[in-house]
This record gives C-alpha cells, structure tokens and sequence, in this order.
C-alpha cells in the first residue's frame, strides 16, 4: 500500500511567478484588458447599487421619482395601445378629460424612450428603467477609460478618470432623482473621440461622424446636446488657433459647416416634431427667468461635499442647513483630491511637459481639456453671480435673453468634472511610469477619490400592490380621487406619485392630473376647486366629473398632522381598507355641477392659488393728489386712463376694484374701453364706496380703460386694483 501509494504521480501547477507572468502578459494585451475594465466598472455599479440590482423589477432608487413616473408612462402607453412615440393623450391620468402627452418630447429624446422600450419585451418596465439607468454608469466609466488609454495615458490613469466622471455626487443624485437619461455620459467621450479624428483627419467624412454624434447628444438628452455644444466650441476654437495659415482655418470653418449641416439633417425628425405638437415647445420654452438664478451653480457648491456622505457631509449643512431640500442639482463636489489633481495636469499642460505631448493628438486633447474646466465652470454658475461684492452677468444671462427652453446652468458642473478627471489622469499617469512610488500614488489617490465621493448605501423604493389598489382592483371601471390632493404639503405630493404609479396594478384612471404642462388649463381650475373633501362645492363638481371612488388615506392626513376628516356631506362610506384608508362613493341625490358657472363665481380664488400676480396699474390724464385722513388719494374731475401693464397671459380678466367718494353729490363713474364701448357703470356716494368692475376681458399685453366722472366734478380715487381672474378658456383638450 505505501509503495502504491509513492508510486502514484501528483499534479503540480506551474509556479506562483509563472501564472503572476502569464496574467500580466494577458493584462497587457489591449483587448484582454479592455474586457477586464469592463467587468471592474461593472463590478463598481453593481456594489454602488447592489440593493436595487437585487430588486431590479420592483423597485427604483430613493423614489417615487421622475423613473418611477416614467415606467407608469411607459406602462399606460402599452395598456392603451400605443407607444411612447404615437401617444398623444393619457385618458387614464386627469380622468375623465386625460393629460396630453408630448410625442414631441420623446422622440427629440429618442434614446431614452427607444432603450426602455426595446428592452421592457425581455424584463418589463421597472427592470428596463433600472438596466437602463444603470447601465449608464457602466459605459460612461469604461468610454471614459477607452478614450484616456487610447490617448496614451497609463491604464490606471484612464480608471481613475472613468470613476470620476461616472460616479461624481452630481450623477449619484440625478440617479436618486431617477433621472436615468443624464446617467448616458458616455455620449461626451464618444464625442471628443470623433472631435479627436476630425482634428487628426481633417476629412469631410471625420465633419459628418462629429455632426452625427452632436446630434446624439441631443437625442439623448436637450441639456447634453447644451453640454456638447460648448465641448464642441472649445475643441473648435483651439484647433483654429492651432492652423499654421488662414487657408487651414477657412477648411477649419468648412468642416465646422458640415459638422453642423449634418447635425441639423440628422434632428429633422425631431423638428419636424417639435414643430407638430406646438403646445409642448410653448410649455418648455416659457421658463422662468428667476429660475436660470435658482438653478445656476455657486463657487462654493464645487468644494463642499454632497450632504448625503455620512462623514463630510455635515460639512455642507453646516454652512446651508437647506442644502438637503436645495441643493440637488448643486451638488457638484468634485472631491479635493481631483480638484488637486487637476491643477498638477493643467501645470503639466501649461509647461509643455513631456509627459503632455506624446503625440499631437494627445496634446490637442489635454489643450482642449484645460479650456474647458474654466469655461464650464463660468457657464454653470447663476444667471448673476457675485465674486467678492461684484454682481456679475454669467452666460447664462444672455442665453436666458433668446430662450428660456434650458434653465438648469448648474448641469455644466458635469464638463468640468470631465476635464478634470482627464488632466488628473494625466498627473496620475506620469507618476504612474516616472515616479518610484507611482503604483502608491494612485492607490491613495483613487481611494481618496473614492471616500469623497461615497454617499452611503443608496436607498431604494419598492414598488409592491398596496391594499386599496388591490381593493380598488376588484371594483367596477371608475374614475377614483384620492384625498389629501395636493396643496403646499409634501405628503400629498407624494401621495400623488405613489396613487399614480399603483395604476399598474389597479387599471383604474385617476381623476388628479400628474406630471406637467396643465398648469392653467379649465381642467387644473376644476381640481383646484375640488382639493378639500370638505368643501361644499366638491361633491358637486366631483359628479360632474363622473368621479365614483373616493378614498381618503387616513394616514396621509394623520402624517402632515392633520385629524382625518369625518365623511363630509354628499359622500357615504363603502369600505374600510387596511385601517388606514376608507372608500367612499357620492350620494346619489347630488346634483353635478354647472360647471362654467361654478369656475366663472371662482375665478378669483383660482387665481389667488396658482399664483397670479395683480398687473401694475399707472392713472394718464388729468388728476390731483391729495392726502384724506393721512391717505393718498386722487381727484378726478372728467376722465382719466387706467393703463394695466406687465399682464401675465395666464390672467383672462380682471376684476377692477375701485375705492372712491364723491364729495357734495352722488356721481356715476363709468368704464370704458379704449375704443370707447361702455363696459360697466356705477354709483359712487358721498360716503367711501368700493366698486366693482368686471369680469373684464384683457385683449392686448398693456390694455388700458377709460374711467370717467357724470355730471363731471371732483371725484376721489383712493384705489384702483386689478383683480387677477384666471384664464378658463384654455383646456387640456385643446391640446
């Protein structure tokens, strides 16, 4: 038995430095390793997010967000027999008028629509939405990786720049914010790639490939098109001041020609869209000024930490208390270490060192790159900044004076992490090849890197069937509204988000709108009327609106502090579900409401809560100033114009709201139109009156009346308000 044993042969692997050698040769083959970098950054996405890639079909991050709305989008299209690019009008959301949806929008945003889409056949909606978003994260760090070793810069280097420009806080917090589109960042190393060969090639055919890829960026997203055109403009002006003559520029201005040809060829079909649905390209154009202000980056918001590192974010809140609830798309930290890192490249850049200049190509790139981290940054700061007591006018002061259509400046944050993250790799990659402790160097650098810009464990909200949902499942076809709607609270808010992606579940239309553009539409006047169960007028109008369900969620109220209403008069109770929420129905002896009538009497008070301003209001003509019992009031002896001017189109009429007296005798004071038609009269007595004229219609930007004095003679004004009324002509349906 021993001999047998002793006789018997024994595998041996070859030696430890032997298999070392062997992999260290697969490692430097370039496609072996590409493929192993391609794994790291999956392996980075998968351990960033690994709750939800354990909930990939139920659940999304930090939600409900603007992913879970979109699946619910997505989901509402196949249900009603359409498609994200032929729907038009969401009968199931705003029942039973049904929210417009802009086709438009989806096919000026192709990608998006067209990945989540083809991918929902293989894994449904919610998976597809976080593949999708996900996956973002994957090919942004490796295109980032490809395009820094393909320039020359050490492998290493080229891992550092991908996770910097793939998990920065910025791009954490547009994926809790599900915003899966601006996790596609993959689009800017592809499109330096084609600006690379085009400054290389010089060809027409190298013009057309930039054109198309600008025309990507678009597709993928408006603000990575806004994005591209300043990468595109940086490469473009540095190459034209790199020509050695004027007939190398003029071929320089020529290929920019066909760069920009082919780009507006290849969006055709999203102008032709965009011109077809008129409604949704006035909705986004008409932004706000004040929020190109709200919206821009602050210097600061670039050297503090993202309030959700559980280590450094205190840092943040310390200075901003609010910078939890303000600070989402400023949270544009770009951790110390890449800020430092930087700065060595650029210096490298600045003195022509070696290490800089390999190839021209690469040279070109990191040029390029140094541009382009100031000017980002100048164009993502707000609207007017302030640097050491000076108010200055940013970019984004002029761009918001030809459109308002892009109003989020801060998302420029994004290219200056791009450039830095390249001239860090450039840094990294000399030390890497030159320097004794290289291998160190970027060990600590990449887990610095990594430290700051950790941001915990990332939340996820699971999407499961609620009780009522399942109540509701089981009922008759009706419309269903769901109490508290919403008002000033957050609770309702999301309220709303979570009722509507439960639709999924339940099949029944909702009767509150969700999403955007109804906003001073008849249909939102009707809701607005309709936010209190306890109102009187709710009853009435919810009949009108041929509403059957009615739940109030008890839990709702109770968690914004509120005692649960009692079940108001008009309704009766059908269900207790779960304890927490009671079904009702409406009595059957409520009348519907006359509804023309019902928001004509509210006008007012609709307008007062969307938030219309009073116009300002300046008195032309002849009158006296005077002081009644310490007041300033006007002596109006014939007739005077009352002109209106900064008139929100939102507003259809106004309510002129005059208080006046006439001294000695009672006078008529009458109202006229600026062609003279007699609108209203009335009695002013010898006591303060107030007066009322109105509903009157606003036809022109700066409208003006008349108002005048019978039997002419010393009247007093000491007010004339324009009352706001709002625009109930407009409706969804016009859409």
């Amino acid at each position: 038995m021993v001999g047998s044993a002793e006789s018997t042969p024994v595998a041996v692997g070859p030696p430890a430095h032997e298999r070392i050698d062997r992999l260290a040769t697969a490692l430097s083959r370039p496609r072996v390793r590409d493929i192993v970098v391609f794994i790291v950054f999956f392996l980075l996405t998968a351990l960033w997010f690994h709750r939800l890639m354990l909930h990939m079909g139920s659940a999304v991050l930090s939600g409900p967000n603007d992913e879970s709305y979109g699946i619910r989008q997505y989901w509402g299209a196949e249900y009603l027999g359409k498609n994200p690019f032929t729907e038009h009008r969401d009968t199931l959301n705003g029942a039973p008028e049904g929210l417009s949806v802009s086709s438009a929008v989806q096919i000026a945003n192709f990608i998006i629509p067209a990945a989540i889409w083809g991918l929902h056949w293989l894994v449904g909606f919610t998976a597809a939405a976080n593949v999708f978003l996900l996956g973002g994260f994957v090919l942004t760090g490796f295109s980032m990786y490809l395009l820094l070793v393909r320039l020359g810069l050490h492998p290493l280097a080229g891992i550092y720049g991908g996770y910097a420009l793939a998990f920065n806080p910025w791009m954490i917090e547009r994926a809790y914010a599900g915003h899966g589109g601006f996790m596609q960042a993959w689009v800017f190393p592809l499109l330096v790639a084609s600006l690379l060969w085009l400054h290389r090639r010089r060809s027409v055919v190298s013009a057309v490939v930039v054109g198309l890829m600008f025309a990507v960026s678009f597709y993928e997203s408006s603000y990575y098109g806004l994005l591209a055109t300043l990468v595109i403009s940086v490469f473009l002006l540095v190459d034209f001041a790199q020509q050695a003559n004027w007939r190398e520029r003029l071929w320089s201005f020529s290929l920019a020609d066909v760069m920009i040809i082919t780009a507006l060829v290849a969006f055709i079909p999203a102008l032709i869209a965009w011109r077809g649905d008129r409604h949704a390209v006035a909705a986004s154009i008409s932004n706000p000024l004040q929020d190109l202000q709200n919206l821009g980056a602050s210097p600061q918001s670039y050297i503090l930490p993202a309030v959700r590192h559980p280590v450094l974010g205190g840092i943040t809140t310390h200075f901003y208390p609010d910078a939890a609830n303000k600070w989402s798309e400023n949270t544009l930290f770009q951790g110390w270490t890449l800020i430092i890192l930087g700065i060595v490249g650029a210096i490298l850049v600045a003195r022509r060192h070696p290490a800089s200049r390999q190839t021209p190509t690469q040279r070109f790139f990191l040029v390029c790159m140094t541009f382009l981290a100031p000017a980002a940054f100048v164009f993502s700061l707000k609207r007017e900044t302030n640097f050491f007591g000076i108010t200055l006018p940013m970019p984004s002061y002029l761009v918001g004076e030809l459109t308002t259509f892009w109003r989020v400046f801060a998302r420029f944050g994004l290219l200056v992490t791009f450039a830095l993250a390249s001239l860090a790799a450039l840094a990294l990659s000399r030390w890497l090849r030159h320097h004794r402790y290289g291998a160190a160097i970027w060990v600590c650098a990449m887990a610095l890197l990594v430290f700051e810009y950790y941001a915990g464990v990332a939340p996820i909200y699971s999407f499961s069937e609620t009780p009522y949902s399942a109540w509701i499942a089981k009922q008759p076809p009706g419309i269903v509204a769901n109490y508290p709607m919403p008002t000033d609270s957050p609770v309702p808010l999301h309220l709303l988000a979570l009722t509507y992606y439960q639709q999924i579940f339940n099949h029944h239309p909702q009767y509150m709108l969700f999403g955007s553009g109804y906003g001073g539409t008849r249909e939102d006047a009707i809701r607005i009327l309709t936010r209190y169960i306890t109102d009187p007028v709710t009853p009435s109008i919810l009949k009108a609106e041929h509403v059957k369900y009615i739940l109030l969620h008890d839990d709702a109220y109770r968690e914004q502090s509120q005692p649960p209403p009692a079940v108001p008069a008009g309704f009766h109770l059908v269900a207790r579900i779960a304890g927490n929420v009671r079904a009702l129905e409406l009595d059957k002896d409520v009348v519907p409401a006359d509804l023309p009538t019902v928001l004509s009497q509210n006008a007012a008070s609709i307008a007062a809560v969307e938030g219309l301003q009073a116009p300002s209001v300046s008195l032309v003509g002849k009158t006296t100033p005077i002081r009644v019992a310490g007041e300033d009031w006007r002596l109006l002896h014939d007739r005077v114009v009352v002109r209106l001017s900064n008139v929100n189109p939102a507003i259809g009429a106004v309510q002129l709201i005059i208080r006046a007296s006439s001294p000695g005798v009672a006078r008529t004071l009458e109202l006229s139109d600026a062609h003279g038609v007699v609108l209203a009269k009335a009695t002013v007595n010898t006591r303060t009156t107030q007066v009322l004229f109105g509903p009157v219609a606003l036809d022109a930007k700066s409208p003006s009346f008349v108002l005048s004095v019978e039997p002419a003679g010393p009247l007093r004004l000491a007010q004339v308000y324009p009352q706001p009324l709002a625009n109930l002509t407009h409706s969804i349906l016009d859409d």
